[in-house]
């Protein structure tokens, strides 16, 4: 902990074999979200939105890889690629919105690399097991065969051959919100106070 480095920080040191490792305060944490109005949001309500944002563009990116590279490669292989170009991005919105800027950029968002390839590895093995099994044709016959009295059954089929993507994205978004929350968060105040 060096002092010169950021002299009006409220930081307080930690005893470990690097000097130079500290816990930040929690209002030195909230200070370093993308706008101070953030502190006032619930953190679970901003990495629901950070979440949502990060899965829109993910979705949107596969999309635009699957109508360009759907004939030379598998959709498994599709979604690796996309899930890779997309951790940066989910990396920025839970830093930006939830956590705030980490001190060393580089190496918080190496912390959180296991947690994509995990994520990636899982959505991957869920994609190319979901479609071997036709996961598509037992939600069309599950809807039809028992919400057939509701308007669901015909808007099943406009949404046919969608439900992959869906079910892999709350898959991996469950397993990417513990794991973050883990890694990112660092546990609870108490925890903290008893360290210091």
């Amino acid at each position: 902990y060096d002092p010169k480095l950021n002299p009006h920080s409220e930081a307080k040191p930690v005893q470990r074999s690097d000097p130079k490792h500290y816990i930040m305060s929690s209002k030195e944490k909230e200070s370093r979200l993308l706008h101070p109005s953030l502190n006032g949001i619930n953190k679970e309500i901003r990495f629901g939105v950070a979440g949502v944002l990060a899965t829109v563009s993910f979705i949107l990116l596969n999309s635009s890889l699957k109508e360009g590279l759907e004939d030379s490669l598998t959709h498994s292989t599709i979604y690796a690629i996309s899930y890779v170009v997309s951790m940066p991005v989910t990396f920025l919105l839970n830093s930006g919105l939830v956590f705030g800027w980490p001190q060393n950029f580089i190496s918080s968002f190496l912390s959180t690399v296991p947690i994509g390839l995990t994520g990636m590895a899982l959505g991957t093995f869920s994609t190319g097991y979901l479609e071997r099994i036709g996961f598509d044709a037992i939600v069309e016959t599950f809807v039809k065969n028992n919400l057939s009295f509701s308007n669901v059954a015909e808007e099943v089929e406009e949404i046919s051959g969608g439900y992959v993507p869906y079910a892999v994205t709350a898959i991996t978004g469950l397993w990417s919100y513990v794991l973050t929350n883990a890694v990112l968060g660092g546990g609870s105040s108490k925890k903290h106070e008893k360290e210091l």
